[in-house]
């Protein structure tokens, strides 16, 4: 199989870091920042235990504990919105925590497929870029990590997905 040119394969990867990345999913957050009451900061604390980046989960989200209260939806709907996923849970958030049926197991499903997927593709940019010997560069390793944060936050999305009850 024939070697892509270096500068094609970091043109795809800066296109999709661009749209995934920590620093343009915090453009659109799911609410303005606040202070968050103790009974949100306690659940936050208790959600992000249950994810893989614990720290990163409580250091992204304390910020926007207003918007999410100690709704597991809109948790979920929160970490989606640092991840730039919140147009596949928007429809569940407005259906609330009671969410039932088969339009709630569909956003549910959609979600927790676009969130996969998007830790398939960041994980794959992160290893191709390792892998071309290209991660000797500055640019490279600041690319490298922003991959490997965004690999975080939808990994926190995707955990908080899939807490979400419905039937």
């Amino acid at each position: 199989m024939a070697r892509r040119p270096m500068t094609a394969v970091f043109f795809v990867f800066v296109v999709a870091l661009s749209s995934a990345s920590p620093a343009t999913a915090k453009a659109t957050p799911a609410a303005p920042p606040c202070v968050a009451p103790p009974a949100e900061v306690a659940f936050l604390r208790a959600s992000c235990a249950s994810t893989l980046y614990r720290l990163t989960c409580y250091d992204a989200l304390i910020p926007y504990g207003c918007a999410f209260q100690t709704s597991t939806v809109k948790l979920a709907r929160a970490a989606a919105d640092v991840n730039a996923a919140a147009a596949e849970l928007a429809r569940l958030d407005a259906m609330g925590d009671a969410a039932k049926g088969s339009q709630a197991r569909w956003a549910v499903s959609n979600a927790k497929t676009w969130l996969s997927a998007a830790m398939t593709n960041e994980a794959n940019c992160a290893d191709a870029l390792s892998s071309t010997g290209a991660a000797v560069s500055p640019a490279a390793r600041e690319l490298i990590a922003g991959v490997v944060m965004a690999k975080q936050y939808t990994s926190i999305a995707l955990s908080f997905v899939n807490t979400i009850p419905v039937s």
